[in-house]
């Protein structure tokens, strides 16, 4: 996570920067900087014909979504996580969205002007010609618990991860 402080730290203008509450799994330790520095993600899982795309802890519902699905059903399903969103597009992440048959967006957040919808505005041409589809928080004021029952009750913890692939996308 150091690394987003430096960009912080050398940034000109204000910027918002979303923390979790604390003892979350950090997901990048997986994969090494060098491949963010390059391409402004991580590829947690190789990318795939089928890809989710998120950021922040929610990657670990994802990851571990990703290998039930692989063991259970030898279906590979990449998994990219980018921790910084700007206005400009990211054209390995334009080619990685052209390569795909189908990108899932994946985030803890209200969907409506979220973190899909960036995807899907920034990226648009290249998703008019796939299958897309954007997971999250469909009612704010449904319910309140900590975060796993969140994720359970919006179906974004891995079993409903798992669900929707199975449902929806095969």
């Amino acid at each position: 996570m150091s690394f987003i402080f430096n960009e912080i730290n050398n940034h000109k203008n204000p910027l918002y920067l979303r923390l979790g509450k604390g003892n979350e799994t950090n997901i990048t330790t997986l994969v090494m900087n060098k491949n963010y520095l390059k391409k402004n993600y991580f590829e947690i899982i190789k990318e795939s014909k089928i890809n989710i795309l998120c950021f922040g802890s929610i990657a670990t519902e994802a990851y571990k979504a990703c290998l039930n699905i692989k063991e259970k059903l030898n279906i590979e399903v990449g998994l990219i996580t980018i921790p910084k969103i700007t206005k400009k597009k990211n054209i390995y992440l334009e080619k990685l969205i052209k390569k795909s048959s189908t990108i899932i967006t994946l985030e803890e957040h209200i969907l409506v002007g979220g973190f899909g919808s960036y995807i899907l505005e920034t990226y648009y041409k290249q998703i008019s010609k796939i299958k897309f589809y954007m997971l999250g928080v469909n009612n704010r004021f449904h319910s309140i618990g900590n975060q796993e029952y969140m994720r359970k009750i919006n179906n974004i913890d891995y079993s409903g991860i798992i669900k929707f692939i199975k449902n929806k996308v095969m």
